[in-house]
């Protein structure tokens, strides 16, 4: 309808194709591909797929020295028996280092009873040791805010933790995280949980 090929500027006067690909080149510099198929292609995805892709992750079997860490949980409390397709309760304890490289540590993740889950949230602080800070994923409504406050006063008493409320969709929270990836700024440390972990990114958004 626009009388033009695929690739062919749209308004070459004020851009042409030359000058669009050294727009491009700058863009995947800094932020990744992605941006620049949201921003001049109207698609936040990458052609070639998903937001994440399996050469993205650099492993490793130690962490670099990390200047903060942090586990951060998104709750489900649905017995696996109880559901088709239950939610899981994923924990994920993330670093950064002093080169700004984002480093996933370790994933903690069970489908399970409330009790199951509570037990898992307070060994797992136990293991990662009150220098590390925790996130829980509060959802929206009265029945999130008070399951964060059970967990804040009861679960994880005596560790720093706090309650973060999405603003926006999945997606569009992982698009910082999936930037730092295509850069080839993630390393995740080696570990019996990477493959699911990797498989999980890979297959995002389901």
């Amino acid at each position: 309808p626009l009388n033009r090929q695929p690739g062919q500027a749209l308004w070459p006067y004020r851009y042409d194709e030359e000058a669009l690909r050294k727009i491009r080149r700058a863009i995947q510099t800094y932020h990744g591909e992605r941006w620049w198929t949201a921003l001049y292609q109207q698609k936040p995805q990458a052609q070639s797929g998903g937001m994440f892709k399996r050469h993205y992750f650099n492993v490793r079997d130690i962490a670099a020295p990390l200047v903060s860490t942090v586990r951060s949980w998104d709750l489900a409390a649905t017995p696996e028996a109880a559901a088709t397709d239950p939610d899981w309760t994923v924990g994920v304890l993330m670093g950064i280092d002093g080169e700004g490289r984002i480093w996933v540590l370790d994933v903690r993740r069970i489908q399970g009873s409330p009790l199951e889950v509570q037990e898992l949230v307070k060994a797992t602080a136990e293991m990662d040791g009150p220098q590390v800070d925790i996130l829980i994923e509060e959802e929206t409504g009265g029945a999130g805010k008070s399951l964060v406050d059970f967990y804040r006063r009861e679960v994880l008493k005596g560790y720093v933790s706090s309650a973060f409320k999405p603003r926006s969709k999945k997606e569009r929270r992982a698009e910082p995280l999936a930037s730092t990836a295509e850069l080839g700024h993630l390393y995740i440390v080696r570990g019996g949980w990477n493959q699911k972990y990797v498989e999980a990114l890979v297959g995002f958004p389901f």
